[in-house]
This record gives C-alpha cells, structure tokens and sequence, in this order.
C-alpha cells in the first residue's frame, strides 16, 4: 500500500514528502531520522482499508553528548546543538576567550 509521507527537518523551513510503499506485512520502517522534528503519514483509501492521516512528534532525548572542549579559529563559525530543556546560561556554560597564541 503506498503512504504519503512528510517530515519536517529542525533546520529546514520546507518539508520533504515522500510516498513510500509497505512490505508484505502492511509495514514502513524508516530507520534513523537524525534533526526529524514531526512526520505526517497519510494513506487513502485502499482495497478495503480505511483512508488514515497520522502525526508524530519527535521528542528529544534530553541526554545530548558534547566534547568537553571546542577550539575554533578567529571567524569560524561553530554550532553547538542544546538539547531544548537547557538554557544558555553562565550556570550551564563557561566561554573562554583567548586573542593571542603564541608559538
């Protein structure tokens, strides 16, 4: 049976739609969706199968795993992901600056 599909990136303004078929066991497995924020499924009336419109929210986990230490060089850009129930605060972070290497 196909199944129209939409999923919406954390990154990306636009969803990706795709339309996917099931194995013989009426099943989609769609493996590791990394940054997936929701997924739409929709799936029309088919033989005697009713019409069916789902949506997933994907939730975070809260464990993120980061280094202990970025360096980054003058007018590089770097983007660190936070999970969504830490905030940005001298309790949580510490930044350094340093203007001058020498060596």
């Amino acid at each position: 049976m196909p199944v129209e599909f939409e999923f919406r990136h954390k990154k990306i303004n636009d969803t990706f739609r795709s339309t996917l078929q099931t194995n013989e066991k009426g099943r989609i497995t769609l493996g590791f969706l990394e940054n997936v924020t929701r997924i739409t499924a929709n799936m029309k009336e088919f033989n005697n199968y009713p019409s069916i419109n789902e949506n997933w929210n994907i939730q975070k986990s809260c464990k993120t795993e980061l280094p202990s230490q970025i360096i980054i060089h003058e007018d590089e850009l770097v983007e660190v992901p936070l999970p969504e129930n830490i905030s940005l605060s001298r309790e949580n972070f510490t930044f350094y600056s340093l203007n001058q290497v020498d060596g």
